[in-house]
């Protein structure tokens, strides 16, 4: 479950990343924020640039990552 830190810090590709290099994990399951309010009061959309981040590991029907899905979820 990431919050604060999902995009600023690229906590959701580090998660990614981890997943991939596990011999045991197959899949992701990742709970984002769909808004995050900034402290100067500025929306961000975690949950779409996730999705669009994640899901070019995805594109074209090529896996390029040893990770068989990843499911987003937000709350």
């Amino acid at each position: 479950m990431e919050r604060g830190k999902t995009i600023a810090n690229n906590m959701d590709l580090l998660d990614v990343w981890k997943t991939h290099i596990c011999r045991d994990a197959n899949h992701l399951f990742l709970l984002v924020p769909s808004i995050r309010e900034t402290e100067k009061g500025v929306d961000q959309k975690i949950f779409d640039t996730v999705q669009n981040r994640v899901g070019t590991f995805f594109q074209d029907g090529v896996k390029a990552i040893d990770v068989e899905s990843v499911h987003i979820f937000g709350y």
